[in-house]
């Protein structure tokens, strides 16, 4: 789902902490702002993917922050999220649905596709506990706890300054996405396929904050790491789609000839999806971790004037 997100930077002259915590609020204050002027999914989209920026920007302190704080601290901003995963797998089981019966061929598809859909439409949902409830009142409580977080960020605090404090950040989240594809194209476990995406959009967010340092190097980098994490995503949509397929056939919503032509509808566009992402990914993640952050150092200390933004 295509998003105008707001693009926020560091400035040169400001320490880290202080761009982060600008930052923070600055998208924040977007995600919150634009609430009454977008539809529902984008206004469902725009919170998560805010506080997937924000987890993002916790990852690259990590190595700063001690462990206890940051465990806990994530698992905030994880819970924000989780509480709008329901609604948000449900418009994406109905958007890649769509995307099945645009291409659809066969009329025995077209129709086994329709009654995935009406279940669906009906009100099947993956796990027992997602029952409809006010909409409005779920994403209120998103804000405020958005807002919340803002305040618990403005209190971390560490000893590392300027390239010290982000280095280790930026070090740390791409190699797990580098081992997490790793382990996928080893292993084909989807959990894995799951995380690298995961590491990926982080590395992305966090790049966005110094990208003016190197904007054509890291703007590509940036570019590239979006590319493979769309197509993780869709294969991420796939499996979400499956699972409401399991969910209609357990249920009776699906007969077993239906099943069977819907999951292989699914499996052949994993198979063309995986084949896109597994290239993408050989050339995205492919340099070693060393080299790469050093290039983001090199250029950091130019853009800052050797100063590191101020090193406070």
């Amino acid at each position: 789902m295509k998003q105008n997100l707001v693009h926020v930077t560091f400035q040169p002259t400001e320490s880290p902490w202080t761009g982060l915590r600008r930052a923070s609020s600055r998208i924040i204050a977007d995600a919150t702002t634009q609430q009454e002027e977008i539809p529902e999914a984008k206004r469902i989209h725009l919170l998560r993917v805010t506080v997937k920026r924000l987890r993002a920007y916790l990852r690259l302190l990590q190595p700063s922050l001690e462990a206890d704080k940051y465990r806990r601290e994530n698992r905030f901003l994880r819970d924000i999220g989780r509480s709008l995963s329901a609604t948000r797998d449900r418009q994406v089981a109905l958007r890649t649905l769509k995307y099945f019966e645009e291409s659809a061929k066969k009329k025995s598809v077209a129709a086994a596709l329709q009654s995935v859909h009406e279940a669906i439409d009906g009100g099947l949902a993956t796990h027992e506990t997602d029952q409809p409830q006010d909409l409005d009142a779920k994403m209120s409580n998103v804000i405020a706890a958005l807002q919340e977080s803002l305040d618990r960020f403005s209190q971390l605090e560490s000893d590392a300054r300027g390239w010290d404090l982000l280095e280790p950040g930026f070090n740390k989240t791409y190699r797990g996405a580098r081992r997490h594809f790793r382990s996928w194209i080893k292993t084909a476990d989807i959990l894995e396929a799951h995380d690298c995406r995961k590491l990926a959009k982080y590395l992305m967010f966090q790049l966005e904050l110094v990208e003016p340092a190197n904007q054509e190097g890291i703007s590509l980098f940036r570019k590239n790491l979006r590319r493979l994490e769309k197509k993780l995503g869709q294969l991420n949509d796939c499996v979400i789609l499956r699972d409401f397929v399991e969910k209609a056939s357990t249920q009776g919503r699906l007969s077993k000839k239906e099943r069977k032509i819907v999951r292989k509808e699914i499996r052949a566009r994993e198979k063309e999806v995986s084949s896109t992402a597994k290239r993408l990914g050989r050339d995205t993640l492919g340099e070693k971790p060393a080299a790469l952050v050093k290039t983001w150092e090199i250029a950091w200390s130019q853009w800052t004037g050797g100063k590191s933004g101020a090193g406070l």
